[in-house]
């Protein structure tokens, strides 16, 4: 039976110590080996294992407790705690050069950055473990290390490369009979034989897996391949059998606190419900995966179970609910693409670190043109269907001035204002995706500006909305040499401005404040207004994708998600602070673009 060893003695110590120190890995030895069992007797373990070591000043022995619950602490979803835990130890394996220690390390970290979908920070620090196993021939530390890497390369659909990986972390774990190494990626295998449509693949590698979990005890990790077998199974929609294999999954995820696999299970539940018509189970279930994606701010899952939400509820021709679902589906999508998108290239890129796939340089340089390319595509594909779309819609706009005249009916005419209403904000929805698409694309053109003349059309494009007249504006601007893209500034200002007079206040005397200066090679936009405010849950969440703070006001959700798309295309910053039924402020740095 395998021993797996993390624990390090240093090499001239007292006999007392080294007694000591023999008693703290004998109780990490056995933390460790129940992890699998009862995770939680494995920290009380580690704790009393550091306890002992920081009352004999035993620095390795309480690195290596400090790493042990680090590790545990990241399998319970305590991120914090883990990262807390392991920056200490590895100060403490740094300066002792222990590379085993911190192969260990760095593997909890960068599994809580795994787990919370910051896939770059945690590709960074799975390669350093990765790294720092291969120089203390760690060999289960490099395989475990590389399943993590290999469930990365699915997230961003390299299947292929996501096999070759758990292949190599199968060959690594057979060489040291490491049965849960092997079986853990079995687990993700067979999801990629599946994939495939290699059903009998499929089954077989995660039939072999649940067998070696349950020789091994490791209970989180059967779990893991019961619910593997369960997605085979609904695949050939054998409901019944996948149904008792979720949810015995998810009665062991409870018990390890293993919170994304519950996610997991109830988003699949949830599924496989609306494909029987079980249409309340489905919602109960899909329900549980945003409750307890809320609460560990996991977007990745939580997105899919909204996409299914607004399956069930277009089924069942509750348009205004399935778009409210489709709506959040978008939203949830865009934090996981705009988390990910950033840095898939470094990501991709950083990969080429490890020896084993140094091979792979060529289709590094392959997968950036066909990001960027895939990315541009969709560019322009939203582009050209909203350019599309925009001419039968000012067919519809204009019809409906027609019907003002000809249709004499209050009940008729109240309808097609009703109808009217909802192609005026389809409208607004589409002229901000072409916007925002022009954003994207523009190249930066450095131009001299006029300031204080594109403020007064900003202003003044805004006439006709009802409460115009009434506003006060405050107009404060510098003689300014200043030199940036005119159009992309342009949409700064249209957004602010817009913004502080759709969401002024009736009760008091509307005002607001314009004011642009310029210091140290920048200028500094300020827009303020005495409006109705964004409460203070709701800021955290302004400049997202369709997040709308205020449903009183008719909006696309998008003014400040273009904003802040306008704010980064010229390298500025963006700064806010508000308070409900007193106003906002937005403040922006923008640089100068080009020196005259």
């Amino acid at each position: 039976m395998l021993k797996i060893m993390y624990f390090w003695i240093m090499s001239e110590v007292s006999s007392t110590t080294v007694s000591n120190s023999l008693d703290v890995d004998q109780l990490l030895s056995k933390a460790f080996d129940e992890r699998v069992i009862d995770i939680i007797s494995s920290i009380n373990l580690a704790n009393t294992a550091l306890q002992l070591a920081q009352e004999n000043n035993d620095i390795i022995g309480q690195a290596n407790s400090e790493a042990h619950l680090a590790y545990f602490f990241m399998i319970v979803g305590k991120h914090d705690q883990a990262r807390s835990y392991a920056d200490s130890a590895r100060s403490i394996f740094e300066e002792h050069n222990n590379y085993s220690g911190l192969g260990m390390v760095e593997y909890a970290v960068g599994s809580t950055y795994y787990k919370t979908e910051d896939y770059h920070l945690g590709l960074k620090h799975l390669i350093n473990s990765s790294l720092m196993c291969q120089k203390a021939n760690d060999i289960v530390g490099q395989a475990r290390a590389l399943k993590a890497i290999g469930a990365i390369y699915e997230f961003f659909r390299e299947y292929g490369h996501a096999k070759q990986t758990y292949l190599k972390c199968i060959e690594l774990s057979e060489q040291c009979d490491d049965k849960n190494g092997i079986s853990n990626a079995y687990n993700n295998l067979s999801g990629i034989y599946l994939r495939n449509e290699e059903i009998d693949k499929a089954i077989s590698v995660i039939e072999q897996s649940i067998l070696m979990k349950q020789e091994t005890g490791d209970k989180r990790g059967l779990a893991f391949a019961l619910y593997g077998k369960g997605k085979v199974l609904a695949y050939l929609e054998k409901h019944e059998t996948a149904e008792k294999l979720y949810l015995e999954s998810i009665e062991i995820f409870k018990v390890s606190k293993e919170y994304v696999g519950i996610m997991m299970c109830h988003n699949k539940l949830g599924s496989l419900y609306f494909a029987q018509d079980n249409i309340a189970l489905a919602k109960e279930h899909l329900n549980k995966v945003l409750e307890k994606g809320n609460k560990i701010n996991h977007y990745l899952i939580m997105h899919k179970a909204y996409y299914t939400l607004y399956q069930i509820e277009k089924s069942e021709r509750n348009e205004v609910k399935a778009l409210e679902y489709l709506e959040l589906h978008m939203v949830y999508k865009d934090k996981v693409i705009n988390k990910e998108t950033k840095n898939v290239i470094q990501s991709i890129k950083s990969i080429s670190e490890m020896e084993i796939l140094e091979r792979e340089a060529h289709w590094q340089k392959e997968k950036k043109e066909e990001v960027e390319l895939k990315n541009a595509e969709l560019d322009t594909f939203v582009y050209k269907v909203s350019h599309d779309l925009k001419g039968p819609i000012s067919s519809l706009l204009g019809l409906y001035e027609i019907v003002k005249i000809e249709i004499k009916d209050k009940n008729s005419l109240h309808y097609f204002e009703l109808y009217h209403s909802q192609i005026q904000r389809l409208h607004g929805i589409l002229m901000d995706f072409i916007d925002l698409t022009q954003i994207k694309e523009k190249k930066i053109e450095p131009v001299q500006l006029d300031i204080k003349q594109m403020v007064h059309d900003c202003i003044n494009a805004h006439a006709h909305y009802s409460n115009f007249e009434l506003i006060d504006f405050n107009i404060q601007i510098d003689s300014i040499d200043f030199h940036s893209d005119k159009s992309t500034l342009n949409t700064i200002f249209q957004n602010l401005i817009e913004n502080a007079i759709k969401y002024s206040r009736n009760d008091v005397s509307p005002e607001v404040n314009v004011k642009v200066t310029k210091s140290d090679n920048q200028i500094e936009i300020i827009v303020q207004d005495n409006g109705i405010g964004i409460r203070e849950e709701y800021q955290p969440r302004i400049f997202e994708m369709f997040f709308r703070a205020n449903d009183k006001v008719q909006g696309s959700g998008l003014g400040l998600y273009i904003l802040k798309n306008a704010v980064d295309k010229l390298s500025g910053t963006i700064d806010f602070n508000s308070k409900l039924n007193e106003g906002s402020q937005f403040q922006i740095h923008i640089p100068c673009q080009f020196n005259s």
